[in-house]
């Protein structure tokens, strides 16, 4: 009957009766639980998904039925596109969503999906953690040989925190329970010769599917764009080939390719597909990313946070090529555990790396041996010692354009003297830099003024005591145009500071800009943060020109 069953959802597929020959396989995977036929199932299922529309997903009472009303269709084809939203809102919703999936006839890309979403949970246990439970319920109805390895390991003992830091507490019993009936489970049939035969010439009929690449395999394609990823011709290839297999990530590549070719905004359906996978496509690097700050670009991962994890061999992901943007300030905690993903050739995209202060990060990126592409680097420092002067007088980074100098509190930050202004612009660095943030304290303002005007600087952003004064310098031929707000003791500093250079030649006119949001009112004029009389501040600011707003 099993052969049977087979051989007629290969006539249907034949005559272009899709849905109605996956369902033929659902039913007959019910009685004939081959782990082949459920993978076979699954990757049907997924392509004929990926021709569907996207389903609502949203909270409202119109959203809640329009989802409900497309799972009580019982297709399989609509499952993952059911799941791409089950978790898109609030809690309850969610939970109503999963216990509606109870009503769903036993189905292998179900138990699959509930799978996925025990694995790498869309939210946390703390959270929504009664979602849960009527999943495994769902789970357990469907006895899947396939999930009992995931079950096992979920439930080990050595890996509680975990389990319940994912799925909350509620589900901790309920999966131990869960695990031991199903070592209990009858093990996967195995299909004979005749069945093994009926079901290679059904995949290889869903193979033979008009493809543009028919003969690339998927892990040359992914090599391809790591090793180029700067080239998005691979990318458009594997975008076609995962289309066509029903995979998600197809989508979101020529979506991603799209809007980067037009310059337009994120739509939301790629939201929906980086909230439902986002995850899952990082790989292997996602036990070292934290959650937040995660960025994908053109179908692949371009900007995130370590989180200090060693994992085995991390630094030599070919997944790290596609990356630009990287923040380690979060690895401090671990001793410096960045030092040699820093300077990794695997980050062969990296030119913005962001909260450098561990001196072995620092002793890394000094002694790399190499020129490192970087167009930005940001140290956030307790205080400036050898590792870090090494840093700005000795590494090699012909292209730094962008240059970060804070402390790890709202104070100046400690070391930063006039000699180390004087290396820094005296330096290679003096020659390629163009924007400068620096925690300085005001006895260093007029020096760093002079340098400035001396050197090819257009923005200079000055952080002096306080995380909310925020000076910004722009610097013109022969002029310096300082904006600011509020008008503080700090921002006086700047200004005599700047009217000092003026008087030395470094610069013609020094103008005063102040914020958008400052408004003259009569004689007093209304910032932000103050108020202050016009005479006042014009007797304040000297030989200097004030821009009003407007």
């Amino acid at each position: 009957m099993r052969l049977s069953v087979l051989e007629a959802a290969q006539k249907l597929l034949a005559q272009g009766e899709e849905e109605r020959a996956l369902e033929r396989l659902v039913e007959c995977w019910r009685a004939w639980k081959a782990t082949e036929l459920a993978d076979t199932i699954d990757q049907f299922a997924a392509r004929l998904s990926s021709t569907l529309p996207p389903v609502t997903g949203g909270g409202t009472t119109s959203d809640r039925q329009a989802w409900l009303a497309v799972a009580a269709d019982h297709r399989t084809a609509t499952l993952p596109r059911l799941f791409e939203v089950v978790a898109k809102t609030n809690g309850p919703i969610a939970r109503e969503r999963l216990e509606s999936l109870a009503a769903w006839p036993a189905s292998p890309t179900l138990s699959s999906q509930l799978a996925r979403l025990l694995e790498q949970p869309p939210f946390d246990g703390k959270s929504r953690g009664r979602c849960f439970p009527p999943a495994l319920q769902v789970l357990e109805a469907q006895a899947d040989p396939r999930v009992v390895p995931l079950l096992k390991r979920l439930a080990a003992v050595e890996r509680r925190s975990q389990t319940i830091r994912d799925l909350g507490l509620s589900s901790w019993k309920p999966i131990q329970a869960l695990a031991k009936r199903a070592a209990g489970w009858p093990p996967p049939p195995l299909p004979d010769a005749a069945e093994t035969s009926a079901l290679q010439r059904l995949r290889e009929r869903f193979a033979l599917r008009p493809s543009a690449h028919p003969t690339v395999k998927l892990e040359e394609l992914y090599a391809a764009v790591y090793a180029q990823p700067e080239d998005d011709t691979a990318r458009l290839i594997l975008a076609d080939v995962l289309q066509e297999a029903g995979d998600p990530r197809g989508e979101l590549i020529a979506l991603q390719l799209g809007r980067a070719a037009t310059g337009g905004t994120i739509s939301k359906r790629e939201k929906e597909l980086l909230g439902t996978w986002a995850r899952d496509w990082l790989g292997p690097l996602d036990p070292a990313l934290m959650r937040q700050g995660i960025a994908f670009e053109r179908g692949f991962l371009a900007q995130c946070a370590y989180n200090g994890q060693r994992l085995p061999r991390l630094n030599e992901r070919p997944e790290w090529a596609t990356v630009t943007h990287l923040e380690v300030a979060h690895s401090a905690s671990y001793a410096g555990g960045s030092n040699a993903l820093v300077v990794a050739p695997a980050l062969k995209s990296l030119r913005h790396l962001h909260g450098v202060g561990s001196p072995a990060d620092l002793r890394a990126i000094a002694e790399a041996g190499r020129p490192l592409p970087w167009e930005t680097l940001s140290l956030k420092l307790w205080s400036l010692e050898a590792a870090g002067r090494a840093v700005l007088t000795a590494a090699p980074l012909p292209s730094l354009t962008a240059l970060g100098l804070l402390g790890a509190t709202p104070a100046p930050l400690s070391g930063l003297d006039e000699s180390v202004l004087a290396r820094i612009f005296e330096g290679p660095l003096g020659r390629s830099l163009r924007h400068l943030e620096v925690a300085l304290a005001p006895a260093l303002f007029g020096a760093l003024i002079d340098f400035a005007g001396t050197r090819k600087l257009t923005s200079i952003t000055i952080r002096p005591s306080s995380r909310a004064l925020c000076l910004r310098f722009d610097v013109a031929p022969r002029a310096v145009v300082i904006g600011f707000d509020p008008i503080s003791e700090d921002a006086m500093e700047v200004i005599v500071a700047a009217l000092r250079s003026a008087r030395r030649g470094t610069f013609d006119r020094v103008l005063l800009k102040l914020g958008q949001r400052a408004k003259l009112a009569g004689s007093v004029l209304q910032t932000a943060h103050a108020r202050v009389s016009l005479k006042a501040l014009k007797q304040a600011a000297g030989e200097a020109e004030l821009v009003l707003p407007g």
